[in-house]
């Protein structure tokens, strides 16, 4: 089996999240499986798949799953968050340009791993105007305006319909 999934995983398609854990305290055999696929898993490379690994200390065969579940769970929902002060940092001022390019692709990336179409939120809007403040890069307040009224259109086309 150990086979198998990678071969699969290559050959999907479709947007996809995997993710697997275990643990120094997991069963042994079982540790060896689960780390020769990690090996096999991260060597695909693909821009539909959303791996993730994690290994545990301290935890046994059946309390690495209170710590999987919720780790799984963030890194599904992953997109949905608010650009965070270390994104804004190590991800978003770091940026020679395309910032507004940065933040649409955010959006984009949401809608399409998991179909959420949402209203840009203010918060990003105001780290986007920070980083362009930033990196002196002011020809991007032009495309960051077209992108408000964008988004101020389709919240207005939302509240009369």
């Amino acid at each position: 089996m150990a086979e198998q999934i990678p071969e699969r995983l290559a050959f999907l398609e479709q947007q996809i999240f995997y993710y697997q854990s275990t643990s120094d305290g997991d069963i042994k055999k079982e540790q060896k499986k689960i780390r020769d696929l990690d090996q096999l898993a991260k060597a695909i490379k693909k821009p539909n798949l959303n791996y993730k690994f994690d290994d545990f200390k301290e935890s046994n065969h059946y309390s690495l799953v209170l710590k999987s579940i919720p780790n799984a769970l963030y890194q599904i929902f992953d997109a949905y968050k608010p650009i965070s002060s270390s994104e804004f940092l190590d991800k978003i001022v770091v940026l020679q340009s395309g910032y507004v390019d940065y933040l649409s692709n955010k959006y984009d990336a949401l809608e399409k791993t998991l179909n959420i179409k949402m209203p840009i939120r203010i918060n990003d809007f105001k780290a986007i105007e920070a980083a362009i403040l930033k990196n002196k890069a002011y020809a991007e307040f032009q495309t960051l305006s077209e992108l408000a009224k964008k988004t101020i259109q389709k919240q207005c086309l939302v509240i009369i319909i």
